[in-house]
């Protein structure tokens, strides 16, 4: 089971090869990127998943789901309740010129609780900003390009969220050099075909990426806390740990950037 689910976790991103690199006619203008941002978390505590939706970056449509989000909304007290966020701040961080990083703090107040939210609470403190198509995207995770500027724990998490969400093209760029040719395109899409075929959505928000070693050409990162599973044929989604993924520590080299080169990551 745990082979078949990482196996299955490498294959959905050949989509991302469809992607075409973006044609800019002008510098993008970074204050709309904060624009977006704040319009994409208004729609997310409204419930508004069109809105949000297409507010996202093209390579995370296909992890949407309406009930998946009305699940996420109820989970955190979100749902149909009158959400004022007023009180929070955007601040870009780091950036480039077709990316930047948005740093999202203060308070989410909820009518009728008293204790009011933070961003970090909703997994909504650090929104990554794409442009593509002319537009400024709000994706989870940090596009290919920022790789340079991500420490160890960033870039396991990046690859894990590739991986898991079948991005080919991003999980093996980020594969350690002599560790690429293992995973050819054709074994990543068998890896992951009954994932495909059922589906599923491997949702690593909850979890935790900890660098416990870091020299300047070695980290290694433990992966903690909760994974969650849904597929079309289970209501509910099924939690598990990421030691039952086989994913409880992960070695990265530095190979201008942080890079995955953990066999086991890579062969299972």
């Amino acid at each position: 089971m745990k082979k078949k689910i990482l196996l299955w976790s490498i294959s959905f991103c050949a989509l991302a090869l469809l992607i075409p690199a973006p044609v800019l006619a002008d510098d993008p203008d970074k204050s709309e990127a904060i624009q977006v941002a704040e319009e994409y978390l208004q729609a997310f505590v409204e419930g508004d998943f069109d809105t949000m939706q297409g507010l996202t970056c093209y390579i995370e449509w296909a992890l949407q789901d309406v009930d998946r989000f009305e699940r996420t909304l109820e989970e955190a007290g979100l749902l149909d309740a009158d959400i004022d966020l007023s009180g929070l701040e955007y601040e870009p961080d780091r950036e480039a010129e077709t990316w930047v990083e948005v740093l999202v703090t203060g308070d989410i107040l909820i009518e009728g609780i008293e204790e009011p939210l933070t961003p970090a609470d909703i997994h909504k403190d650090r929104l990554w900003l794409i442009y593509e198509a002319d537009a400024w995207k709000v994706c989870s995770r940090p596009p290919i390009d920022a790789r340079p500027v991500l420490g160890p724990d960033e870039t396991a998490r990046l690859f894990i969220d590739a991986a898991f969400s079948l991005d080919f093209a991003t999980a093996h760029l980020l594969i350690c050099s002599d560790q690429q040719d293992v995973l050819s395109e054709a074994r990543f899409h068998a890896m992951f075909k009954e994932f495909e075929e059922n589906h599923s959505v491997v949702d690593f928000s909850e979890a935790i990426f900890e660098i416990t070693e870091q020299t300047e050409t070695e980290a290694v990162v433990a992966i903690s806390g909760d994974v969650s599973i849904t597929w079309d044929r289970r209501d509910e989604p099924l939690v598990v740990s990421p030691e039952d993924l086989g994913l409880a520590e992960i070695l990265l080299l530095y190979e201008d950037g942080w890079t995955i080169c953990n066999t086991a990551v890579v062969e299972s």
